[in-house]
């Protein structure tokens, strides 16, 4: 029972860095979306620096979507060792 706690915590905390991950991800992605479309009223050379500007926040924007998906990756894995652990002890007192 204190593994499958732990299990548990576990689970929660992967949710909390996906979650994370995945506001991050939106923030950058909307920072890259304002700073790519510009102003029409910007100078090309003011324009180009908007356009390197949001492409590293796009860059940004992906990596918290890797780390997001890293996240929901061990929470599954979790979920699943959990539950194989249960299924055996359900069959091991079956054939008791």
């Amino acid at each position: 029972l204190p593994q499958k706690s732990q299990q548990q915590q576990r689970i929660l905390l992967l949710a909390r860095s996906a979650k994370t991950h995945g506001d991050e991800a939106v923030r950058y992605l909307q920072d890259a979306k304002r700073k790519i479309k510009g102003s029409s009223l910007d100078n090309e050379e003011d324009r180009l620096r908007s356009i390197q500007e949001g492409l590293q926040d796009l860059c940004d924007g992906l990596i918290s979507i890797r780390k997001q998906n890293g996240a929901i990756t061990g929470i599954v894995t979790t979920a699943v060792l959990m539950n194989e652990r249960t299924n055996a002890q359900i069959e091991r007192i079956v054939k008791k």
